[in-house]
């Protein structure tokens, strides 16, 4: 990526997504639809869990574009980074993100393609391979910004505007709080 504010947010949110995938590609499909009462949605199961966090990258790759599209008519100013630290601090509130995993340091993937899901359980290679395609989508929406674009350009959602920066780390929030309240949660009580 041209953009390094950018790039750190894209390869926090592309090891997040290997952590996620190393966690359940390997569950058996008993397991990925055994429901839970300890998940913060009663009765869901990780494979619909699955589903909301392919959703999330699903959204993530319809609204992007569009976003960039709109941004580019309006007078928006360059943030800096105090202002992306102030949008980060409220994603957090808003969301109630938790801190990420210390594993992601041991993660060495950077984009799309160093994604490693094969191996595991093959039901889900479908749903794999779907939301590498969405992220695939963002992540060629992204190569080519400059750094001054990212820093001009507003993402556009019903939380709010946002910058570009902000969007993928809202996105990679929603994703984590998934995995803990709903994932984890689920795999902790079987």
């Amino acid at each position: 990526m041209k953009a390094n504010t950018l790039d750190l947010f894209w390869v926090e949110k592309i090891k997040l997504i290997q952590y996620s995938i190393n966690l359940l590609k390997s569950l058996s499909d008993k397991d990925l639809d055994k429901s839970s009462n300890s998940s913060s949605r009663p009765n869901e199961t990780i494979r619909d869990s699955i589903d909301r966090l392919i959703w999330i990258d699903r959204k993530l790759s319809t609204n992007l574009p569009f976003s960039i599209k709109m941004s580019r008519f309006f007078p928006f100013s360059l943030v800096d980074s105090a202002s992306i630290e102030k949008e980060l601090l409220d994603i957090r509130d808003m969301i109630d993100a938790p801190a990420l995993p210390p594993e992601l340091s041991g993660i060495i993937a950077r984009k799309v393609e160093d994604l490693e899901w094969q191996g595991g359980n093959s039901s889900l290679d479908v749903k794999w391979k779907e939301w590498i395609s969405y992220l695939t989508r963002i992540e060629k929406e992204l190569f080519y910004l400059e750094e001054s674009a990212v820093l001009k350009l507003r993402y556009f959602s019903w939380k709010g505007i946002f910058s570009i920066p902000s969007a993928i780390n809202l996105s990679a929030a929603q994703s984590h709080c998934i995995l803990r309240e709903c994932i984890l949660k689920n795999l902790n009580s079987q």
